[in-house]
């Protein structure tokens, strides 16, 4: 296993949840007026409360228990709120301080509406560009949502990386051309999620050749063979693991290999011991680069877990389909032999 990770910070994500104090939620709490707040320590070190609007506690979103934090920041902060601007840099510096190389930026849900998702991404970027002492990540599924985000980089910080493109949007290339950044390319084919190794292997090998068609070499390539849930499919774990060893075999110690390895966990109880499994693994196989939480899953500790514990062997089974469906392995959890960390 590598002792060098690129860390592809996931946590400024429109998507993102925490949980209402009526679900129970560590980070929420009601204050003494009966509002809402997410508790946060701010830059400069204060602890302050991020008070959720009126507005969004009466929505079915906020009825359900889920809090979609990052886009409340958001849209608080656009419309001049300074409390949302210190909370998405105070989650920007503990990425930071946690490891990151990079700062994953997603505004697509701040709207269904392009041309609103333009204006989140320009103000987002000029929140975290000159806050941030690493470059940032543009993440969409928008390309011209993508390019607003890289207008809005400061390429003093180092290159600038565009999460994603692939056989289905293979001009986003063409930006990654145009901008001098690094990419992330998907081993999505035009049909969208491959269904095996072979299929991954041919969509990422027209996707490198098209790149190098475009003048972008192999050390601005983060290739993402896609990580699945192996609760839903007890062999996907294996078609990622295998086509990143592929990958690096093709390719040398040039080009990077990373992916959204969280994504291994969905469905799954005790998901960080998972998610840390995997990152080995990955590693193992020859990643040097994940999007992943660093706050959560930390690269320190992941270079002194036990290979021999009960827990990892147990994780380590489910991952790869010796354990189909995580039968043995949620058992285990229920029994009380793992714990949510």
């Amino acid at each position: 296993m590598t002792n060098e990770l690129i860390v592809i910070a996931e946590n400024i994500h429109a998507t993102r949840i925490v949980l209402s104090p009526e679900r129970k939620g560590k980070k929420c709490v009601v204050l003494d007026d009966g509002s809402v707040a997410i508790s946060f320590v701010d830059p400069n070190g204060r602890e302050r409360q991020l008070r959720l609007p009126q507005a969004y506690r009466e929505s079915q979103e906020y009825a359900d228990g889920k809090i979609k934090h990052v886009r409340v920041a958001i849209e608080m902060g656009i419309s001049g709120e300074a409390d949302g601007v210190d909370y998405l840099r105070s989650l920007a510096q503990a990425q930071i301080e946690a490891g990151a190389a990079f700062l994953d930026v997603n505004v697509d849900e701040v709207s269904p509406m392009v041309e609103r998702q333009i204006e989140a991404m320009k103000w987002i970027t000029g929140v975290l560009a000159p806050f941030s002492c690493v470059p940032l990540s543009i993440d969409s599924s928008h390309p011209k949502v993508i390019e607003a985000g890289l207008k809005g980089c400061d390429v003093s910080k180092g290159r600038p990386l565009i999460n994603s493109a692939s056989l289905e949007r293979p001009e986003v290339l063409d930006l990654a051309a145009r901008y001098d950044t690094e990419v992330i390319i998907s081993a999505c084919g035009t049909s969208g999620i491959p269904s095996g190794v072979e299929d991954r292997v041919a969509n990422i090998e027209e996707m490198v050749n098209l790149a190098k068609a475009r003048g972008i070499g192999l050390d601005r390539i983060h290739l993402d063979p896609l990580v699945l849930p192996v609760g839903t499919d007890s062999e996907n774990g294996n078609y990622f693991l295998e086509t990143v060893r592929w990958a690096r075999s093709r390719y040398g110690s040039e080009i990077h290999i990373s992916g959204g390895l969280s994504n291994v966990s969905f469905g799954v109880p005790a998901r960080k011991l998972l998610n840390e499994v995997f990152l080995v693994l990955a590693m193992d196989a020859g990643c040097d680069s994940a999007i992943i939480d660093p706050t959560q899953v930390r690269v320190q500790d992941i270079q002194k877990i036990d290979r021999d514990s009960l827990g990892f062997r147990l994780a380590s089974d489910a991952l790869t389909g010796k354990d189909p469906f995580c039968m043995e392995y949620v058992t285990a959890f229920r029994e009380g032999k793992l714990t949510e960390k």
